[in-house]
Order: structure tokens, then sequence, then C-alpha cells
């Protein structure tokens, strides 16, 4: 599948909710994670579709495209654990490191750089250090089991897939009702945040939501129409959508709260990306626009870097429209940077893991 430069504004929008939540701008995390994750788990059916079948999965071949699919954004995620690993000594330094802090964080650093913070259900773990890698430790778990279900999704037929996704929406229902009913009141909030936003096995469900609608796309053979003419109807389905999404960002505390952290955001997300796959309508060509595209195509690193930059920019600006928009501008520009670096920092990764014969190899390769 050819980059869908709508869909990568699409992603854009989902990193922009994001980091307008983390500048306590606009309540809209929750919704851009599901976005996040619908979106990937459609463009992973599209990547994945016309390879040969993967064959048997052991459990060997799932660590190898878990390690594979992650390795791209990992030595990111371990320059910003550093830098916060810094910040977080001096803090405690500061506080005259005190031993319940220091146990808690060096209970999480281990967590944390294997990416396995979120399956333990305290925030003080999965929150840690760069609060936002918890995403990639979500997305570890997503890809490692991802061989196994969709060789069998990619067999169902247009019904099945149909039954498949109305069942991982019923599972999640479920599972979120009962947990709510189940657990006390003391814990229930903490736990119902991290079954419902936070735990991988949850979590995943969202991601082969979008997987099931790819693989609907193409066996009903539906292709983007960037070129076609304009349509009125899909415009009036990209209005709704945009009102269903405002709907639920300013009513999302009117849900129960087991609802609030995903499930509600369900609609607007599949939605969403059916129509910027389709590109339609007026409002979905509008957005599809050099500067969105061209967000997107960084947002991968934008939304590892992001948090670790408005902490930053907090000590030096205290007016919350102007902190966001100068940490949007540092974020973007440090996330190009890291971009145009990242061939060369895997160079030297991997000297300093293999050798340097090895690095010589691979500067070979990136020159030719």
């Amino acid at each position: 599948m050819k980059k869908v430069e709508s869909l990568q504004a699409f992603r854009a929008i989902a990193f922009l909710f994001v980091f307008l939540s983390h500048t306590e701008l606009c309540p809209t995390g929750s919704i851009g994670v599901s976005m996040f994750l619908v979106l990937s788990g459609f463009l992973m059916a599209f990547s994945t579709y016309r390879k040969p079948m993967m064959g048997p999965v052991t459990f060997r071949s799932s660590v190898r495209f878990a390690v594979a699919k992650i390795s791209r954004l990992y030595p990111l995620h371990m320059i910003t654990l550093g830098m916060m690993l810094a910040y977080t000594v001096l803090l405690l330094w500061k506080d005259g490191f005190p031993a319940a802090s220091v146990q808690k964080t060096i209970l999480s650093l281990p967590l944390n750089a294997l990416l396995l913070q979120t399956w333990v259900p305290d925030e003080a773990v999965y929150f840690t250090f760069n609060k936002v890698s918890w995403y990639l430790s979500v997305c570890l778990f997503i890809y490692l089991i991802f061989p196994y279900f969709f060789n069998k999704l990619r067999s169902y037929t247009i019904p099945r897939l149909w039954f498949a996704g109305f069942m991982i929406v019923a599972v999640q229902c479920v599972s979120a009702f009962a947990a709510q009913m189940a657990l006390p009141e003391p814990i229930r909030p903490q736990l119902i945040k991290w079954i419902t936003y936070i735990c991988p096995l949850f979590r995943s469900g969202d991601f082969f939501l979008g997987t099931i609608l790819g693989l609907l796309c193409i066996k009903y053979d539906v292709q983007p129409e960037e070129t076609a003419k304009r349509s009125f109807r899909y415009s009036v389905l990209e209005c709704l959508c945009l009102l269903l999404c405002c709907v639920t960002i300013i009513w999302r505390q009117m849900a129960p709260l087991c609802m609030r952290y995903g499930i509600i955001y369900l609609p607007v997300s599949l939605l969403g990306v059916w129509l910027f796959y389709k590109q339609r309508g007026y409002l979905v060509r509008g957005l599809t626009n050099k500067v969105l595209i061209r967000i997107g195509n960084v947002s991968a690193y934008a939304f590892l870097i992001h948090q670790m930059t408005i902490h930053l920019m907090k000590f030096l600006v205290k007016d919350i429209w102007l902190l966001s928009i100068v940490s949007l501008a540092f974020t973007i520009v440090f996330s190009v940077v890291y971009g145009k670096l990242e061939k060369y920092i895997l160079v030297v990764l991997i000297a300093y893991l293999m050798g340097t014969s090895s690095m010589s190899y691979y500067l070979a390769k990136l020159n030719a």
C-alpha cells in the first residue's frame, strides 16, 4: 500500500489531540490514543495482507516480528528514558532521596527499558520517566500477538470479519462493566483506568478493530479516491463524524467510568479512519494539507519527544497558549532533526553492540 497522505493528516490530528491534553489545553488525550491504535491496525492490515502467509507462528517468530516492528522507535525511547532518568534523579536529590520514591524508581527502570511497564497496574510505574512510553509497551505486546491473529483474520470471509469486530467490542464492553461492578470503591478508579486505558490486552482490541476495518476495505475492494470529484454525501458524513468527536470529548465525563478512557471513542476513530482513507468530502480534503501531512510524517518521533519538551518549556513559559505553541514548535523541530539523524544513531548503536566492523559495513550501506 502506497502512503496515503490523508491518513498522515489523520495521524497528525491524533498526535495534536494527545499533545493538547498534555499542555492541559484540551482534554483530548484519550481520543488521540484510540485514533492512533485504530489507524495503526488499519495500516498494518494493508502492509501485511499482500505478503505471503507467515507460515506456522511460533513464539520465536512472533518475537522476531515484534522486535523488528518496535526497533525503529526503541533508540529514541532509550534516549528519552535516559534524559528523564537524569531529571528524576535530580528531583529525588532535591527531596533528599526518600526511600519509597527511590524504590519505585529502581523498580520502574528495568520495566520501562524493556517496555513492560503497562503490565503493572500502578500509575507510579506505568507513568514513570517519559510517561508516553506506555504506548510503546502496548504496541510491543500487540506486535507480539499480531502474526497469530492476522493469519486467522486474513482468511475470514466478510461476514466473519464483521462478526469478529462486533465480538471484540462486546468483549471490551462486558469486561469493562464487569470490572466496574466487581471492583471495590477505593481502588476502582485507578484499576478501571489501568484496565480500559493502559492494559495491553484490552487496548489490543482497538488495534484489531482497525485491522478488521482494513481487511474489510481490502475485501470490499475499497480504494482511496483522492482524485475523484468531491461528494456532498461524504461531506455530510465528515461533518457528522466531527460532531460525534466534539460530543464525545465534551460529554465524556457523563459516560460510565469504564467507557470514558477508550470505548466511547471507538466509533469516531473507526469512522474517521475510513473517511480519511476515502478522501471524498470537502472537510477531509481541506485537512489533507502540507502542514498536517508533515506533522504526520514525524508524529512517531514527536509522540515520544513532546511531553519531555513540554516539561522543559514549563520552566520558561507560564501562559498555557504560549506554552502550547512554543512546545509544539520545538517538538516538531526536534522530531525532524532526529528523523534526519536516525540512521546514523542506529549505526552508532550497532557499532557499540556489534563492533566497529559492523559500523563500517552499515555506513557503507547508508552512503551507497
